[in-house]
């Protein structure tokens, strides 16, 4: 056991892995609800886009209610859960990938398995489309152990993650979602990226077939942004950089209905596409479509300057 863990029994740690993302989206709402309205405070949301992607410290005080997997419906979920009757954000965030205009994880038995079961349904008791949801047993692969040391788990484990400044910590290391072989991005060479660049768009090109669900998520990006308006949020939407690799074989309809979903709402916002500005490259990222550490910084620091601290 390393020394960052000294004194923590196994048991409890273990469980905070497993549940991690679950303890890590409730804290964050639980601080939302807390910041004071004098914090000119800003607000992220969005997928694992957001989770890789942002770097807090940009800001003076900044909420990333982002989680991996997580569709504009959970979005706005969380938006309302912190902003409602706190005057405290100035501005919000939503960050999404070009996927994200037909993505509807209640629909998806995969998705709505890891994460709906085990983080959205518990935090909300929502679970969207899915009509007979469960919620997950935190304690299923722990036997024998008793309700008291559950209960002193639990307590441990939502105090940790909240202490936490970022989702990446000593409890959920910052690492590849694919494995390179332990290379980075960078270190593949060309016909390589060029291979994983087309799977992974691929993979997210054959989420266009759900049409209804690019018309749902039009709505809600209207009342979400009407929601902010109306309670004094500016709404910046950000579409991250992802690598040219990616890119290249990104279907131009997923791109197009990306265009008509932030032109949907009534009230003005702001849009910012980072793929069409030659910021990044093959340094800045961690895979095909996440940003590394430094990208995270280099990107949080251009947000912060445009729409300001």
């Amino acid at each position: 056991m390393g020394m960052e863990t000294e004194g923590v029994p196994e048991l409890f740690q273990r469980f905070l892995r497993k549940n991690y993302n679950y303890y890590w989206l409730k804290t964050r709402l639980e601080r939302g609800k807390r910041i004071p309205d004098s914090a000119n405070a800003t607000l992220i949301t969005g997928s694992s886009h957001a989770l890789n992607g942002i770097w807090e410290n940009a800001w003076t005080c900044a909420l990333n209610c982002s989680m991996h997997s997580q569709d504009l419906y959970y979005d706005f979920r969380c938006a309302k859960e912190v902003i409602r009757g706190n005057a405290g954000f100035q501005r919000c965030f939503i960050l999404f990938g070009y996927y994200i205009a037909c993505q509807d994880l209640s629909l998806s038995k995969g998705m709505r398995d890891y994460m709906v079961s085990p983080v959205y349904y518990p935090i909300f008791g929502d679970a969207h489309h899915w009509e007979k949801p469960e919620a997950r047993d935190q304690w299923k692969d722990f036997e024998g152990v008793s309700e008291k040391i559950r209960r002193r788990c639990e307590a441990w484990s939502q105090q940790t993650v909240s202490e936490e400044p970022t989702y990446y910590s000593r409890f959920r290391r910052r690492k590849p979602f694919f494995d390179f072989g332990g290379r980075a991005w960078w270190e593949l060479t060309e016909e390589e990226q060029e291979n994983y660049g087309r799977q992974r768009a691929e993979g997210h090109n054959s989420i266009l077939k759900y049409e209804e669900s690019l018309y749902e998520n039009r709505q809600i990006l209207k009342d979400y942004v009407h929601f902010l308006y109306l309670n004094h949020v500016r709404p910046v939407v950000v579409i991250p950089p992802f690598t040219a690799a990616y890119n290249r074989h990104i279907d131009g309809r997923l791109r197009e209905a990306v265009t008509k979903l932030v032109e949907g709402p009534e009230e003005e916002l702001s849009f910012v596409d980072f793929n069409m500005e030659p910021v990044f490259d093959n340094y800045d990222f961690v895979d095909m479509d996440h940003l590394n550490e430094q990208g995270a910084v280099k990107m949080s620091r251009i947000l912060a300057e445009r729409f300001g601290k």
